[in-house]
């Protein structure tokens, strides 16, 4: 039976295996016992998973299978929040088996104390670590951070002399970590002198003036970081992470043996765990930067998905996933992913995960977008406490692009669904501006391509995401997009004088051009999805506020629903009409003006928090307010519309 049960989960069947668990009338064994728990982990029932593993553990015989569990009841403790099962499982299993076959479980350790601040102990337990050449130097900066964190300068600088010794086989991100670590410690000498010993293998790298100038000129107060603008990568792929830099250079050489395409003048830089790509040479004509074949693109529905105690993303591919032949190119991009930090440095920059703690500002906030199904499915999970996968399900949203049945099929991937949802492979690189084109899709490959057209050497390259407004990208990727030529008006309900019930629901979409009159294609940026009259009220998807240089928009497409709508004989002449139509667009403006002062006064509440997160959000959503209400002024000004009551400056 135990072989039936092993094929069951191994199908992903934890259900059936389960009932056939609790029909098998025998003693429970070790085997039972790590399969009844597995079963329980795998439908997310970690309490009961961490009775049955605590059962098999004290069932084992073996060490490995002793192992095996107590590395399974660290993964439960991660899940249950409990930092000491966590802690100690991990503690013993490395006990048991302190060689490289556990390497995983120590690193995972050395990890938990870091976050818990228990230094000495993380030393200890990483010093084994040094004897891998893989983990080295990692290991070895990672000793000198323990150090430094708990304040213990005498062996920060022991460890600094030792990472010193051993320069040539350091990355050269390590070696400008060394050199700003001798810098803020003021061993100014040393710092000199490891950078005269070193200055030959450096003098190509994008920091090496900036270091240069620190030391000749003696200033003293300066650390160099790591930029992403204003410099030409002599590499391919370039930056500050070695690690992601190989990760990426594999990434691209994988996707080049799958037929993708990169100009030779694109370089991929990753700094500071943030990811574009920029130009090497001036680009003057239209033409093809990338092209990526579609069925390189890993599909989010053939992975599950998990996050470890140190932030770290865990990617498990389905028994048949629908695009096998993505699978290689989704475990290099989580661990680029994991390399660059992105699941913790998300946590800070997600508003939701961000402001959890500040009720009643994020309330405020997601007003804006009140109907948005995305944005509520979001907070339902915040509200049930499911962190987890708040932060997996925000993440890949933030990053996801959509497949359609056809596209796929011609790529040979089938699904039964009309679209999936995938990543973009490197694409995901590219970060968002409003003007520039956005993806293209070349159905006959099939591929995703992104073009460039006149840029300058040196020059970032943008893809348009979507056509989205400060708050969609705020509240979706985490930063306020302050070049949006426009922005959508919050959810609103009044009343005109006639009777006549407005819901405005900021519920964006895309418009069917079918449905789009001739007169009105030149709109259809603007143009609401939906739009109906139901029982004297009548609901507007989306009504998009202007800036000044399409001000008339805004007007146009009012009176254009309302002569939609009139076919029922609501408005008995076109004066009634378009007083209507004036009516509507002055509430429009009041309300919305009138929240986002709100907002802002919101935000007034909580300048006295020491928070940096907090602080860096309180920005974001005052850079929203002000963008919302110098919009306004800006369509007021070209429309000459004026608010009844008091101006808002």
């Amino acid at each position: 039976m135990s072989d039936d049960i092993g094929t069951l989960i191994e199908a992903g069947k934890f259900k059936k295996a389960l009932s056939l668990l609790k029909k098998n009338k025998k003693p429970k064994h070790f085997l039972s016992a790590e399969q009844e728990a597995l079963c329980w982990f795998n439908t997310k029932q970690y309490k009961l998973a961490k009775i049955s593993f605590s059962e098999a553990l004290n069932m084992a015989t073996e060490p490995q299978q002793r192992i095996r569990t107590l590395n399974n009841l660290s993964a439960v403790g991660h899940f249950l929040q409990d930092k000491e099962l966590s802690k100690n499982s991990l503690i013993q299993s490395v006990n048991i088996d302190g060689s490289i076959a556990n390497i995983q479980a120590r690193m995972k350790l050395c990890n938990i104390l870091f976050e818990e601040q228990h230094y000495s102990e993380a030393v200890e337990f990483a010093k084994p670590l040094l004897s891998n050449e893989e983990q080295s130097n990692r290991t070895l900066f990672f000793i000198i951070d323990c150090h430094q964190k708990n304040n213990d300068r005498v062996s920060m600088l022991e460890w600094l002399d030792k990472a010193v010794a051993r320069s040539n086989f350091l990355e050269k991100n390590y070696l400008l970590q060394a050199l700003n670590l001798f810098h803020q410690c003021n061993e100014f000498e040393k710092e000199s002198s490891f950078f005269k010993k070193i200055e030959k293998s450096i003098e190509n790298e994008i920091w090496f003036s900036e270091v240069r100038d620190r030391i000749t000129t003696k200033n003293n107060t300066r650390t160099i970081n790591y930029k992403t603008t204003s410099y030409i990568p002599s590499h391919r792929v370039d930056g500050d992470n070695q690690h992601a830099i190989d990760v990426t250079k594999k990434l691209i050489t994988t996707l080049e043996k799958n037929g993708a395409f990169f100009d030779q003048r694109i370089r991929f830089v990753i700094f500071d765990g943030n990811l574009s790509i920029v130009t090497s040479q001036s680009i003057e004509d239209p033409t093809v930067l990338m092209s990526v074949p579609v069925r390189c693109m890993p599909l989010l529905d053939d992975y599950e998905f998990s996050i470890d105690t140190s932030y770290q993303l865990i990617c498990t591919p389905k028994k048949v996933p629908m695009n096998s032949e993505s699978v290689p190119i989704m475990q290099l991009l989580i661990e680029l992913y994991n390399a660059t930090g992105k699941i913790q440095q998300w946590k800070d920059v997600y508003p939701l995960t961000a402001l959890a703690a500040h009720p009643e500002l994020l309330n405020k906030l997601c007003e804006s977008k009140r109907h948005s199904s995305s944005l509520n499915a979001m907070l339902d999970l915040l509200r049930s406490e499911k962190n987890e996968e708040l932060l997996i399900s925000s993440y890949f949203s933030s990053r996801r692009f959509s497949y359609n049945q056809k596209t796929l099929k011609t790529a040979g991937v089938r699904t039964h669904n009309e679209v999936e949802y995938g990543l973009l492979s490197v694409i995901d690189f590219l970060n968002h501006s409003m003007h520039v084109p956005g993806y293209s899709v070349n159905e006959d490959k099939p591929s995703i391509e992104v073009a460039g057209n006149k840029l300058n050497s040196g020059d970032e390259i943008f893809v348009r995401y979507n056509f989205d407004d400060p708050v969609i990208t705020y509240l979706t990727y985490g930063f306020v997009d302050e070049h949006a030529p426009w922005f959508f008006s919050v959810p609103l309900e009044f009343q005109i004088s006639n009777g006549l019930n407005i819901r405005v629901l900021n519920c964006t979409g895309a418009v069917n051009n079918a449905k789009i009159p001739k007169e009105m294609q030149g709109l259809r940026d603007f143009l609401p999805s939906t739009f109906a009259l139901e029982d004297n009220r009548l609901d507007i998807s989306s009504l998009v506020i202007p800036g000044k240089d399409r001000w008339t928009s805004l007007m146009m497409i009012v009176n254009f629903i309302l002569n939609y709508i009139n076919i029922s004989g609501l408005f008995s002449n076109s004066n009634q009409l378009e007083s209507a139509a004036k009516e509507i667009i002055n509430k429009i403006i009041e309300m919305n003006v009138l929240y986002w002062k709100e907002l802002r006064s919101t935000c007034l509440k909580f300048e006295g928090y020491e928070s940096k997160v907090l602080k860096q959000h309180l920005q974001n959503i005052e850079k929203l307010s002000d963008f919302a209400l110098r919009n306004i002024d800006n369509y007021m000004g070209a429309s000459g519309y004026l608010l009844t009551n008091d101006k808002h400056h």
